[in-house]
């Protein structure tokens, strides 16, 4: 499915950008490796938020995306 359509070089090209999009959104990173797993690890294993002004808060999120769990961030 990953094959690159072989009509013309625009053709190509759109392909390679809707691939890449796709890659962006679903956190893959180029060696197919699943950029959440990373980003989870930090804010759950580590607790490395980085410095905030704010007290930290225990919340506990359900069913939430990576975006969600950004905005609890805040």
């Amino acid at each position: 499915m990953t094959d690159a359509p072989r009509d013309n070089s625009a053709t190509r090209a759109r392909w390679q950008t809707c691939l890449k999009l796709a890659r962006e959104l679903l956190l893959i990173g180029p060696d197919n490796t699943d950029l959440k797993l990373g980003y989870l690890h930090t804010l759950i294993d580590t607790g490395s938020l980085g410095v905030t002004r704010h007290p930290r808060k225990k919340i506990l999120i359900i069913g939430a995306g990576i975006t969600g769990l950004v905005a609890t961030g805040c």
